[in-house]
Formats: C-alpha cells, structure tokens, sequence
C-alpha cells in the first residue's frame, strides 16, 4: 500500500496485516512483522500508529499535518536508514513498537501525564532515532577524530548526527509533511524530536535510570494512597 493507508476511517489497507492485532504486546514477532509487511515494517508500523491509534489529525495542533507527505517522508527515512546489521530499519521498527508499548500504558497517562502531542514526536523520535547510523560508538569516532565528531563538537555526535540527517528529509521535494503547521507548532516537534533522540546517548543513561526510579516511587505512593483511601470510604 504505498502510502499506508492515508485516510483514518480506510481499515481495508491494514486487513491483511493480522500482526497488528498484537501490537501491544511486548512478545510482538518483529521478524514476522518485516516478512508481513514485505520488509517495510518501520513505515507501515508508524503509518498504522499515526492513522489508526494516534490519529494525528485530530490532535490539537496538529489538524493540517500532510499525512500524504508523512508517509512520503517516512518511506524515505526506511529506504535510506542504512545497511548496518543492528542500528537499521528493523532496529527503528523495534524501537517504534516499544515506545507504543510504553505510551499506551496507564502509567504515561495517569502519572506521566503524556499528551497525545507527545505521544506523537515520541513515536516519531523513535523512528529516528538511529537514521544512518555508521556503526561505530561516540567514543570512537572522537579518539578517531572523525569528521561527524569534528562537525558536533564531541558532544552526543551520533545522536546529533542521525536527527540533522532525519531533518535534512523534509527539504526534498514532497516530504514537508509540516508545511502547513502553524510555526510554532512545527518548532515544537523539532524541539520534543531532537531533545528524545539526544537522550538516547548512552553517556546519559545512569541520569535517565534516576528519573524512572523518581516516577515509580511517585506511581507507588499514589497507589498506596488510593489504597488507604478506599479503605476509609
């Protein structure tokens, strides 16, 4: 279907993809899912999630999004993610499905707070998030004096490098999907996609470890505290 199925009320686009009845589930068979989708399982996944669970047209904001050029951009970024044989297409698909699994738990709505916005740049950060990876950590390409190092100051340069690349799409003709967004809200998603796939840098991943435990113990006490106050009424 080669624009996945642009229309929200369309369901025949998805009917022969049976794998998507399981999609919230952490057990989700990628390897199948590449073979179900004729190995496009990064945008037909992405496509489903933003038509069909997101629909991110009746997102406040997001109204005129160019879901035509959506799908455009998101079929170039799989075409053109790389061959390397574990930051890939499939990586990004995987990655993609994680975050819905997250997103979609009571938790990012009831104590996170997540809006449907977030949600969005979150899956889209996602898909991103490792776009033309060149298969060689951050530390490497410093001590190796590596031009993408050179061109981002040593500072997160794999990750700084793969959402420049990912952004660089949306010049190409056709696939300025945020053309007729207000500018504001094009700034937005720039801002929410570039700060998720900084985060990505394993350098910071001790402080990210911290911030989780900090909301589970907030998840915790809420519940013990609706506990007690069950109890009492």
């Amino acid at each position: 279907y080669p624009l996945c199925a642009l229309a929200v009320s369309d369901e025949r686009p998805y009917k022969d993809y049976s794998l998507l009845s399981e999609s919230k589930s952490w057990n989700w068979n990628l390897w199948e899912w590449d073979q179900q989708t004729n190995e496009t399982p990064l945008s037909v996944l992405f496509m489903y999630l933003c038509t069909r669970v997101l629909r991110v047209t009746e997102i406040p904001g997001l109204e005129n999004i160019n879901m035509e050029k959506l799908s455009r951009y998101i079929r170039k970024i799989e075409e053109s993610y790389g061959n390397n044989p574990y930051h890939n297409k499939l990586h990004a698909a995987d990655i993609v499905h994680a975050c819905y699994c997250i997103c979609s738990r009571p938790f990012c709505s009831n104590i996170v707070q997540l809006s449907p916005f977030e949600k969005f740049t979150i899956i889209l950060g996602g898909a991103l998030h490792d776009f033309r990876h060149v298969g060689w950590t951050n530390g490497y390409l410093v001590k190796t004096d590596h031009e993408i190092a050179w061109n981002y100051n040593d500072k997160s340069v794999l990750e700084n490098y793969h959402v420049a690349e990912a952004f660089k799409i949306l010049r190409k003709d056709n696939m300025n999907w945020m053309e007729d967004l207000p500018l504001d809200v094009c700034k937005e998603i720039r801002s929410c996609v570039i700060d998720i796939i900084l985060k990505t840098d394993m350098a910071q991943h001790n402080w990210h470890v911290t911030e989780i435990n900090k909301l589970n113990r907030k998840k915790k006490k809420v519940t013990e505290l609706r506990g007690r106050s069950s109890e009492t009424a």
